[in-house]
């Protein structure tokens, strides 16, 4: 490769890319090259698929929309470059830097962006990694900030509805009552009916999270190449637990609170 003049047609490609784009070179093609009215000819030996940020102009400036796109994409060798573009203009290079080197050329190529500001672009696989991990703890504090307002929507909704349920029904409750029924009792009774309530919606929560999760979250991130898709359960298994054990205890302080008062007094509301 670094003798012949050879060439390698590459095509960016991302993990989850549904371009039907092909190669447009066959194996030994030949591609001829005119510098100076001097003809050069080289050959297409292989194919490589490419990660997508290979451009052919750097979308920092030029932008590849309008660069670029319209032609095959090759790699040849330094010297052939160096025999075609005596005077090249480098508008995209990229290179590795070992681990240990990474902190000290970062540095040099930082203060060579900073003297040629908005005319150099810099970009690393560290920096890439900082702006993913920026990004990943938005989602996270999004998340959580639109579950706890959820959450604390569902709970005011739940304590709404026991306490109207508890107000509407005294004089039902008094009825029991002056027939032998005990206040404990009656206290089993409303927290069972919040406890089955409370099942039926963890339930459905759950149901509701698997079928979101892989029909509208699934695809989204399959269809972004910097995401992956795991289904967590254990949050909503979680929450679902906690919402049972309130529905234990809350109706019956509720009823504590909200059905003070004699029998008597019960049974004068009209119900």
């Amino acid at each position: 490769m670094e003798q012949e003049n050879f060439l390698i047609e590459a095509l960016p490609v991302s993990r989850t890319s549904k371009d039907t784009r092909k190669f447009q070179c066959n194996l030994g093609d030949k591609i001829k090259v005119f510098v100076d009215g001097e003809e050069k000819l080289y050959t297409v030996i292989a194919h490589a698929y490419v990660s997508p940020t290979e451009y052919e102009a750097p979308n920092m400036t030029t932008g590849i929309n309008i660069v670029g796109g319209d032609a095959p994409m090759f790699y040849l060798s330094q010297q052939s470059f160096v025999d075609l573009y005596q005077n090249p203009t480098i508008m995209n290079y990229t290179f590795n830097v070992d681990k240990e080197n990474m902190k000290q050329i970062s540095l040099e190529i930082e203060a060579f962006v900073e003297e040629f500001e908005g005319k150099v672009g810099f970009n690393s696989a560290e920096l890439i990694k900082q702006d993913m991990e920026s990004m990943k703890n938005t989602i996270y504090a999004v998340g959580i900030v639109v579950s706890c307002i959820i959450g604390i929507s569902g709970l005011i909704n739940f304590l709404n509805l026991t306490i109207a349920n508890i107000l509407s029904r005294r004089r039902e409750f008094a009825i029991m009552e002056s027939v032998g029924m005990s206040k404990k009792q009656i206290k089993v009774l409303i927290t069972g009916e919040s406890l089955l309530y409370s099942v039926y919606a963890a339930l459905l929560g759950l149901v509701c999270s698997l079928v979101s999760g892989f029909l509208l979250i699934g695809p989204i991130c399959e269809d972004t190449w910097f995401m992956h898709f795991d289904m967590v359960i254990w949050p909503a298994i979680l929450i679902g637990g906690v919402i049972v054990i309130l529905t234990i205890f809350l109706p019956k302080l509720l009823y504590k609170v909200f059905s003070k008062g004699s029998i008597v007094e019960k049974l004068r509301i009209e119900g």
